[in-house]
């Protein structure tokens, strides 16, 4: 089973972020999709990363590039 996200597997409406020296980019999806990114699209919809500079750690648009699930363990 393949479970890479990459940029066909996101509406085109999904905001992506390319701020290269944000500390939790390994873990963001909007990061890691916009990686994927084709250069045949002409354009696209990103995060300003002078928008959260200075505040990553709290950035108001990091989306967990990890689904948890919650397990009951008896």
């Amino acid at each position: 089973m393949n479970n890479m996200i990459g940029y066909s597997n996101v509406p085109e409406s999904f905001l992506y972020c390319n701020h290269n020296k944000c500390p939790r980019r390994g873990k963001c999806l909007r990061y890691q999709v916009a990686l994927d990114i084709s250069q045949k699209l002409p354009y696209y919809t990103t995060v300003n990363p002078q928008h959260n500079a200075g505040n990553e750690n709290n950035c108001d648009f990091f989306k967990s590039l990890f689904k948890f699930s919650s397990v009951i363990i008896l």
